[in-house]
Parts: C-alpha cells; structure tokens; sequence
C-alpha cells in the first residue's frame, strides 16, 4: 500500500513538473501570440505578359487567443474575372506532431466587406480557408497561388512591408522576371542586396531575412513609417508606362451625358467665383456617393468610365476622382487628376500604384492652385501638402516638384467676461495661415464653428490667411458651485484639439503623424466681478523639447486675469526617441489647471 502511494507521488510531480514547464515557443516570444517560422513570397512575370504571385507560410501558434480570434483562418482575396486562385496546400500539425488536412468544408467563398453594397464589384471574392486541429503549439502551413489574365496586368509592381502582426524567423521574398526586363527595385529603411541570378530565360532576384520583430499598430501611426521597412519593386520604368497602363484602364474616360451635364449648370448656377462652383461639385461627389475602399491592384488599377460611376451612385477613390474632374470640366472648369505619393517611392515607378492618394487638380489663372479631395471635404488648400507627396499630372505624366509640408498658425487675441451668474462672454479676434487656414470652408459654408456658441465674422479670407472675428456667449458656460466658480478658458477646435492625441500612452515603437507643423498662440484678458479670488496655483510654466515648445502665464491683477498660451510643434512626425519630451508638451498643454480657472466667490456677492 506504501509503496502504491509512493509511486503514485511520483506520478504526480512529473505531471506537475512538466505542466510547469513553460514551451520553448513561449519563452523565445513572450508578447507574440504566434511566430512565422517561414514565410515566403514569390512574384514571377511571365514571358506572355502573365502574373503569378505565390505565398506559402508556416505559423506556429503560441496562445489560445492566436487560433480563437487571430490566426485561425487565412482570408485571401481575388479578382475571379481577371485572376485565377489555387490552394496549394493547408494542414496543420499539432503539438503531438499530428497532421491534420484542412476539410473541403473548411474552404468558403465569400463577398469581401469592402464591396459592400457595390453592384459593380459584386464579383470579386475571399477565400476564407478556416484551419482545424488548432492549439497552443500547433503549427499551421498555407499555400497558394493567384495567377492573373494574359494582358491585364503585364507588369510587375510591389510595395512589400518587411514584417508582420507576428514576429518572422525566416523571410524570404523572390522576383522573377524574363531573361533581359529591367527590375527597378529599392529597399526603404533597411540595407539588403540582393542574391541575383542570371538564367538563360529567366532572372529571378532573392531577398532573404531573419529574426524580423513584429509591427503591431499605433494610433496616429503614418502610413509609410519609417519604422517599417519595405522592398519597392517595379518593371516599370517611365511615368509615361503608368499614365498610359491607367488610360487603358478607363482613367481617361471621363464623358458625362448631357442630362448630368444639365445637373452641373443648376447646382453651380448660383455661384460666381471658380473656388464656389468647385467646391459646390465637390460636396455632391463627397456626400452622394458611396466610397468603396477596393485595393487597386484588385481590379487591376482600372477605373469605370465617369457617367457608370455617376449612375452607381457609388466608386473607388480614384473613380469618384475621375468623375469629379469630369463634372468640373463640364461646367467650363478646366481640371485634372492628379496622384500623390511619398517622394520615397519616386525612385522605383510604378511602385507607388497601391499606395497612391488621386486628388483633383485646379489652376485658375491667376489664382492658387486647388487639390481637392474626392473622399471628405476640404478645409484648405495645404492639406495635400501634410504627407511631403509627390504629383503626378494626368496631363503632362510627369512628376511635379515634390510639395513641401506647410506650417501654420492660429493666433487667438481678445476679451473674456465673467458675470455673476456664471455666462462667460467673449470677443476674439482669429488669424489662421497656411496650414491651418480654413479658406476652402469658408468658401463652402461661410463659417467654421472653431469656437462653441459663438457667432463669427470673416473679415477676410485668401489661401494663405484667414481673419475671423467671435462674439458672443461661450458655448461652455462657467459653473457655479459651493460657492466656487469654475471657468473652462476658449480653446480653438480646430488646432491641438483636432488632433485626438488623448491619451497618450507611455511609449511608443513608431513614429508618431502630427500633420502640420503648429503654432497654436492665446492672448487673453478674463474679466470677473469684484472680490474674485482665483485660486489656481502655479500658473506659469515654460518647456522647450526637440519637438516643439510651450509657454504658459496666468496673471491676476484685481479682477482682470491676464492669460498668454502658446504651443508650438516643430515636426510633423514625432520619432519614438522624442516621443516622451513630446507626449509631456501635450499634457502639460491639456493640463486642466491651465484651462480651468477657479474662483472662489466671496459670500457678499
């Protein structure tokens, strides 16, 4: 019976000893849910103008999260009427070393949520291949291959990040093109050649990497982040190619039927200037019709012709782009479409057919320039300029000068009164320049809405400046409490305010996007009743960081209360190693006590 319960002891601490025991995939990657232990791409330009692109991977899960919400499936998208899908492979081999093949059930077609509602691209489609036989452990192996339409796509072009949600052990990206094409390719934020080889029909090119950490996603991260690597790639090799490979894809078919022609002259027949009739035609492509967020390489960079778009009622970015310079060209507006891009990808052309952002194109005579956007509405012209992107003009397929980051300011000055009753009353004087000047709004809606409650003047509006006047009642009325006043001071929405930095967290791993450079300045005088006392201490501050400075001085003298404010961010984008002087300039800015005042009210009054 001893004996019994001896072995029995034994038994029980092995079992306990080896649950302890943490697996080996666990340790090496504590904050990863899964590993790439292999993944490689391959892109192969056929000699007959046809596209192959290959991807097989194995990914060893590691967490109970990685199969129930992460990894468990492997969604593919494709195009069937241009492109022909094939599963190589998929099966998953167990922690036990048991394979377990992926059933026919467990491969399903479906509708990709960015057609939604999309009649036109109703046809194109997502493999959903679900993986079975999933645990901590398990590994997982995929593969499959998308062979494009003879002539629809003869080219090779590609914007490949360099990591994943996952960490990747072993990488390895492979080209291939016919004997003598020329590749045109780049690495952005990192230093690899790669392995060429020269064969008697074929030149295939082999980038190969290991222990590649993984790239989980930031709030106000940018969309090229340096802290990104990626392999640009392209066969292309003019600006011309990409012009004439877009105007194949109905870029340039941009006739409009007389009805909707009809349709132009009305909405804009009330408006006098050009900045008026475009912006009026901008809101209707803006507002009626439906974005559609397809990858262009889905649909083989192609656009539909402008009146299909219009009757649709719905369209890409860049077909309600060719549509909004059809309506303006209808209405004697002499327009064009333009495509911008990070001057980064200028190197390699062609590369940057995936990430480009189209805009509309206006030159007045005599007038600036306007960059209008087909997706949202524009407040000023500057907003192309945010990105530092490179043009590309439909007109003359040549690459403009790279447009430089505008900075700007908002100059706050003015007069602040306090009743008795709590009502704060304020008249301010605005100036708004470059980046920061709402110009185009202005010119749409005749008013901004900066400043809650309060009723506005523009006393004169161009691209570069903007001066606005505001009266009023404050829209955040003074609170009256336990015989204490609490006055939340005007902060203009449209500057730190816009940006929804709030919260910050402790640190970051990528850059942080702040757009344009700011000067955001506040000089104000706050008049309260008799025999207020402001109880705020501490009311002057000054801080000066790599990234920006700020300046903070409240002053009572009686019962008017001097305020001067002022931030000023230097950069549009914040590196990780500034990111901390950074995050504690916006604190320091938001910091309630520099934008609440208290009061306490003597018990006379």
């Amino acid at each position: 019976m001893v004996m019994r319960q001896i072995q029995l002891l034994i038994i029980f601490l092995a079992i306990s000893l080896t649950g302890c025991h943490k697996k080996p995939g666990t340790d090496t990657y504590p904050n990863s849910d899964a590993v790439y232990l292999d993944l490689t791409k391959t892109f192969i330009l056929n000699e007959d103008g046809t596209v192959l692109r290959k991807t097989n991977f194995t990914r060893k899960l590691l967490t109970y999260r990685a199969f129930n919400s992460l990894y468990g499936e492997t969604r593919i998208n494709y195009n069937p009427s241009l492109e022909q899908l094939k599963v190589t492979e998929s099966y998953t081999k167990m922690a036990s070393g048991k394979r377990v093949t992926t059933p026919d059930n467990g491969y399903n077609e479906v509708l990709p949520h960015f057609c939604a509602d999309s009649k036109a691209y109703n046809h194109l489609r997502e493999m959903v291949v679900t993986h079975t036989g999933l645990e901590r452990e398990a590994t997982i192996h995929c593969g499959y291959e998308i062979e494009g339409a003879r002539g629809e796509t003869p080219f090779l072009t590609g914007d490949e990040p360099l990591v994943a949600t996952c960490p990747i052990e072993k990488l390895k990206i492979v080209i291939k093109v016919p004997r003598g094409t020329q590749l045109n390719y780049t690495l952005l934020y990192a230093d690899k050649e790669p392995d060429i080889k020269k064969g008697t029909q074929v030149d295939t090119y082999t980038w190969k990497f290991r222990n590649l950490p993984q790239h989980l996603s930031e709030a106000h991260e940018p969309d090229h982040s340096s802290s990104v690597p990626r392999l640009l790639f392209s066969t292309l090799n003019k600006p011309s190619e990409v012009m004439d490979l877009l105007a194949h894809g109905g870029f340039t078919d941009q006739s409009i039927n007389a009805s909707t022609a009809q349709k132009m002259i009305r909405l804009t027949g009330d408006k006098k200037t050009i900045p008026e009739k475009a912006l009026a035609v901008q809101r209707l492509v803006v507002n009626d019709l439906n974005l559609l967020q397809i990858p262009p390489e889905l649909i083989a960079y192609k656009t539909r012709p402008a009146q299909q778009i219009w009757e649709s009622n719905s369209g890409t970015l860049m077909e309600k782009s060719v549509l909004m310079v059809a309506l303006l060209r209808t209405i004697g507006i002499d327009a064009e479409l333009g495509l911008g891009f990070p001057p980064d990808y200028e190197s390699i052309t062609g590369s940057f057919l995936a990430v480009a952002t189209p805009f509309v194109l206006i030159n007045p005579k005599g007038r600036t320039p306007m960059r209008l956007s087909a997706a949202h509405l524009n407040d000023n012209p500057s907003e192309f300029n945010n990105s530092e992107y490179s043009v590309l003009s439909q007109k003359s397929g040549i690459l403009s000068d790279t447009i430089t980051p505008d900075k700007g300011a908002i100059l706050i000055t003015g007069n602040l009164t306090l009743d008795k009753n709590g009502m704060l009353n304020a008249a301010l004087q605005g100036q708004f320049t470059d980046a920061y000047n709402p110009y185009y709004k202005i010119e749409r809606e005749a008013s901004t809405h900066f400043f809650k409650g309060l009723k506005e003047k523009i006393k004169s509006s161009s691209p570069q400046q903007s001066e606005i006047a505001f009266a009023g009642p404050y829209g955040a009325m003074a609170e009256i409490r336990g015989g204490y006043c609490f006055v939340s001071l005007p902060q203009c929405s449209y500057g730190i305010a816009s940006k929804n930095l709030l919260p910050l967290p402790l640190s970051r791993h990528s850059d942080l996007s702040f757009g344009s450079p700011l000067l955001e300045s506040y000089q104000l005088t706050l008049s309260v009743p008799k025999g207020w006392q402001l109880i705020n201490d501490l009311l002057a501050t000054k801080r000066s960081t790599p990234e920006g400075n700020l300046s903070i001085k409240i002053e009572p003298n009686g019962n008017i209360i001097t305020i001067f404010k002022q931030i000023e961010v230097i950069h549009r984008q914040i590196t990780p190693d500034h990111y901390l002087p950074f995050k504690e300039l916006i604190n320091l800015w938001q910091l309630k006590k520099y934008n609440q005042l208290v009061f306490r009210i003597p018990e006379t009054t």
